[in-house]
């Protein structure tokens, strides 16, 4: 459900694609120092952006090193950390431990069990170090399998849990000032998420039988235009949400994400229709 969160490198001038970068091979290198090199294989672009989204909020102290990579051997990296990339790399390993305990259990995919049990120590420890977003996370996977079993014909209804689950990640300090609009900022994300996924897998849930709220409430299909017209309200309601935070610090990189960036898969598959920036 995840990897719809990205940068879209087009739009980026050079100074802004490194910065990107940076932030991405900071949160690769804190999964294998923090959770063993095997946790980097389950990076993900969304996680990238909630330690940047964090940093450029509170601009913490960085840590900037250049390295060399052995899965891009060419030449050199530079590689930027604060300590939100610590908890963007926790949280990256509560995401995907479950995640692939939930495979397991609906699908008995004995990849998915191998998956959890490789990343089962990492998820102990993250899940000791922040229990109130452990439990969030869980509680709201766990709803969301309860709905799909059920068959849930509600669009909101999945939505909820997966803005319940990211609008509690988004929160790293409940006692911080900004704590209530990173809620409902991570919240509005999530719903995004969510229904993007279901854009995303309409054709292959309609032939597979596998469950997906649209294909009730669009039985005759879902054209791109509908589609868009779906995730745009979100869209907007996430950048409105960030217009209101006072983001200086890489203020052009989110809102390439949120503008331009969250779009390009949904562009591949459904066309270009616009340029992204309609979402608001």
């Amino acid at each position: 459900m995840f990897g719809y969160v990205l940068a879209n490198p087009n739009c980026m001038n050079e100074e802004e694609y490194e910065r990107y970068r940076g932030a991405y091979c900071g949160l690769c290198r804190m999964l294998g120092r923090r959770h063993g090199q095997l946790s980097r294989l389950s990076l993900t672009f969304d996680m990238t952006f909630l330690a940047l989204f964090l940093g450029a909020l509170y601009e913490p102290a960085e840590t900037t090193e250049t390295f060399r990579c052995v899965m891009h051997p060419k030449g050199t990296h530079r590689s930027v950390a604060t300590k939100y990339t610590e908890y963007a790399a926790d949280m990256n390993v509560l995401l995907a431990y479950l995640n692939f305990l939930d495979d397991w259990q609906d699908d008995r995919s004995i990849t998915a069990l191998v998956e959890s049990k490789l990343f089962q120590r990492a998820y102990s420890r993250a899940a000791e170090q922040y229990p109130r977003q452990a439990k969030t996370v869980s509680d709201a996977l766990q709803r969301l399998t309860e709905l799909e079993k059920a068959g849930e014909r509600q669009l909101d209804a999945g939505a909820n849990c997966f803005g319940d689950l990211l609008g509690e990640l988004f929160v790293y300090d409940p006692n911080d000032y900004w704590a209530p609009r990173l809620h409902d900022f991570g919240y509005a994300l999530g719903k995004l998420i969510y229904l993007y996924d279901a854009c995303m897998d309409y054709e292959k849930d309609k032939k597979s039988g596998s469950y997906n709220p649209l294909l009730w409430a669009y039985p005759d299909g879902l054209p791109g235009e509908t589609a868009r017209n779906l995730l745009q309200m979100l869209a907007g309601q996430c950048t409105n949400l960030f217009e209101g935070l006072p983001i200086t610090q890489d203020n052009g990189i989110i809102k390439n994400i949120l503008y331009s960036g969250v779009w390009m898969r949904f562009d591949e598959k459904y066309g270009n229709q616009g340029d992204g920036s309609s979402a608001t």
